[in-house]
């Protein structure tokens, strides 16, 4: 190979990098701005159900928690797909990274990350369902 083309090489590898960061840092984002929504539509969830759980009618409240479940599973399920991306983008990183003759080992991500990010969040919502019914439905003593 001539200098020219090993030059060549090494500036497209490197640009090969650079864009797979940029990927990664847009996921990223991306993630962020998913959590974002889903801690906010949780709250706002259990701000309703505290001070206006008592006074809804049955079937303001089906409404309501249909709306909210469709709502915020689109959450969960965008939170694990952009993470999933990101395992996904942070190993072709290294695999890059790699190749070009360097060790990246800042970036070490695993889907179980993700998996249990999901678990937590789905946890989240079954507690704010369970707070709404336990306002609607007070214990006498």
């Amino acid at each position: 190979m001539t200098e020219f083309e090993l030059a060549s090489l090494a500036l497209y590898k490197a640009e090969a990098v650079r864009q797979q960061i940029e990927i990664l840092q847009n996921l990223a984002a991306s993630l962020e701005v998913k959590f974002n929504g889903f801690t906010t539509l949780l709250f706002g969830f259990v701000l309703v159900a505290y001070f206006a759980g008592k006074n809804l009618t049955r079937n303001q409240v089906i409404i309501l928690s249909v709306l909210y479940l469709a709502t915020i599973s689109q959450y969960i399920l965008t939170y694990l797909m952009a993470g999933l991306g990101i395992v996904a983008a942070a190993a072709q990183l290294a695999e890059l990274d790699h190749a070009s003759g360097n060790k990246l080992e800042d970036i070490i991500v695993t889907p179980a990350r993700y998996y249990f990010g999901t678990l937590v969040q789905i946890c989240c919502v079954l507690a704010s369902l369970y707070f709404m019914w336990s306002v609607r439905h007070p214990k006498t003593e």
